[in-house]
């Protein structure tokens, strides 16, 4: 199991742009940051603790050596030798003992600029044109005080004392490595608890990934995320993905059916066109009358080629109207009203009643042209499957600000239940033996389907055996949304929704 997870881990981290390598970075950063803010500061106050002490130390030296080379002013040469070697310190050590100890030079000059006086083993030469203090090396770090000897206001000699910092700059190296060491081992906890941690927390990410590169169309049906393997915000996202799987799942279902269906509903005609032409190549072409009727035959086997093609076209854009038309508006009353003037004048032998309940004409978003296409198609449907009794009833309602509600009643057949359940299906028929002599490819329901719910509507039935239909069409009402209560718009939410999900689970 180890081994399974740093192999897992080195493959996230063979590819440098991924969540892990992200992640990985900015948690090691802020762990980097938290463990090395604090020692960093100390680290440089120490370093500058041991510089101030440094300049501390030169100061007391310098302020000590000024008095006591100015009282040996005018002495000689040895006595001022004597005076240093015999001067004891609190260290119980001589003066220039201690000056050696402490890495300090001094040599005194007389008047004439001889030296009387160096406690060291060599000679520095410096200049005396300068200016008199003390001052600093900036390359080396080194101190070097230049005073004048004065017997009274008179100038007697001067001297110099150079102060090697080569101890302070031991100790602040040494302190600089020990930051810099302890930066580098903060640096690999921080990265090894910062990928690591990164790792566990994409890890449902990961296994998701994992779970969605192994799916295939041979397999989307049966494979799921298991939702309790996940917390928190990963189990509403794992939920989102088991539905975006259903729905693909049903869309590859949907399409293979549909392709199996179009190759059913077209081999028919086909295969009547081709045997229309096979008879006639063989000895029809001269009888008159064959002839006649294979060609009619043919036209119409053409012609219903030609409606299914049209019919599979609209399905496919009834998909997308909530993009290509998300702006557009239609009355409903005038589409209504010419609709049913239409119908009245296509189909004289038949009785159609128009109810209109609607205190005034409301605005509906869908375009115009698509409400006709779903009125003309429920009324078609109506017209085919009547019976004896030849009466169509279009009633147009709103239940107060929720929806306009259009239902389309026929006296015809009626429906059982599974036709109920599948009437609005792709290419089904209720009746198909009586089905090409009434026409029709099965499409159209689906059509009107597809069409409603891209305007965020919603369609049902109700049918009984022998007592006809009742096609009801639901449609958000547009000028009044703004108007109504958040409690008002909740309902109105709930059940369209709930109209969608009757008509899924139709599917």
């Amino acid at each position: 199991m180890i081994e399974s997870f740093f192999n897992d881990f080195k493959s996230k981290l063979q590819h440098p742009f991924s969540l892990i390598w992200k992640w990985g970075l900015i948690l090691s950063s802020l762990f980097w940051l938290a463990l090395s803010v604090s020692p960093s500061i100390t680290s440089y106050q120490d370093q500058q603790t041991i510089e101030n002490d440094y300049v501390t130390e030169v100061t007391k030296i310098d302020t000590y050596l000024q008095d006591y080379v100015n009282s040996l002013v005018n002495k000689p040469a040895a006595e001022v030798r004597q005076a240093f070697q015999t001067r004891v310190t609190l260290e119980n050590i001589s003066l220039e003992e201690y000056l050696n100890q402490e890495h300090v030079k001094i040599q005194v000059y007389n008047q004439e600029g001889n030296l009387i006086y160096n406690s060291g083993d060599s000679v520095d030469i410096y200049t005396t044109v300068r200016d008199t203090g003390r001052s600093k090396n900036e390359l080396t770090g080194n101190y070097l005080t230049y005073q004048l000897l004065y017997d009274g206001n008179e100038q007697v000699g001067y001297y110099f004392v150079s102060y090697d910092s080569a101890e302070a700059r031991n100790q602040i190296a040494d302190e600089q490595l020990s930051w810099i060491t302890m930066i580098l081992i903060n640096l690999a906890i921080a990265v090894v608890f910062g990928f690591g941690i990164a790792y566990l927390f994409l890890q449902p990410i990961q296994s998701m990934k994992r779970f969605l590169k192994n799916i295939t169309a041979d397999n989307i049906a049966d494979r799921r995320l298991n939702v309790t393997d996940y917390h928190g915000e990963f189990t509403e996202i794992s939920e989102g993905i088991n539905q975006m799987l259903d729905q693909t799942s049903d869309y590859i279902d949907q399409q293979i059916h549909f392709v199996e269906d179009v190759s059913h509903e077209l081999r028919t005609p086909v295969a009547i066109i081709e045997g229309h032409l096979n008879m006639l190549n063989r000895w029809g072409k001269d009888d008159p009358e064959i002839l006649a009727e294979s060609l009619s035959a043919s036209s119409n086997e053409l012609e219903r080629m030609k409606i299914l093609v049209q019919e599979m076209l609209d399905l496919s854009r009834a998909g997308q109207v909530d993009t290509q038309y998300y702006d557009k508006t239609t009355l409903i009353n005038e589409v209504i009203n010419q609709v049913y003037q239409n119908f009245k004048v296509l189909y004289p032998d038949f009785d159609f009643f128009l109810e209109n309940d609607l205190r005034r004409n409301y605005e509906i978003q869908i375009y115009r042209n698509h409400l006709e296409q779903i009125l003309i198609i429920l009324l078609d449907n109506a017209v085919k499957y009547s019976a004896d009794r030849k009466e169509i009833h279009i009633s147009v309602a709103t239940n107060a600000v929720d929806y306009i509600e259009i239902a389309v009643q026929d006296f015809g057949e009626g429906m059982s239940q599974e036709d109920q359940n599948r009437v609005f299906n792709r290419f089904y028929r209720v009746d198909k033996a009586r089905s090409r002599e009434r026409g029709g490819n099965g499409l159209g329901l689906s059509i009107a389907k597809e069409l409603i719910k891209g305007y965020k509507g919603s369609i049902f039935v109700e049918s009984e055996l022998g007592n006809g239909s009742i096609f009801h069409v639901r449609f958000p009402i547009l000028n009044t949304l703004g108007d109504i209560s958040a409690s008002d718009r909740a309902k109105i939410d709930e059940s369209l929704n709930e109209d969608l999900d009757d008509d899924d689970r139709d599917d």
